[in-house]
């Protein structure tokens, strides 16, 4: 019952608490957001090597259909 009292009436919560609470929340969000763009960045990064490699195997083949029709 005191957890309940305490979400409802949070001017009840002590200064030391606040301050816990407003940390934990500020450092929830920087990694979220650090494991956000880490996971965007690899996936960026993925996706870059994909593209590279498919390309220069299309540029290759297309270079070699040309050589053979001559």
């Amino acid at each position: 019952m005191e957890g309940e009292s305490l979400v409802n009436n949070p001017d009840n919560l002590s200064e030391g608490l606040i301050n816990y609470l407003k940390v934990a929340y500020i450092t929830a969000s920087k990694s979220a957001f650090m494991w956000a763009n880490l996971l965007c960045a690899s996936v960026s990064v993925v996706g870059l090597v994909v593209c590279v490699v498919y390309f220069r195997k299309v540029r290759h083949h297309k270079h070699d259909d040309q050589s053979t029709a001559i």
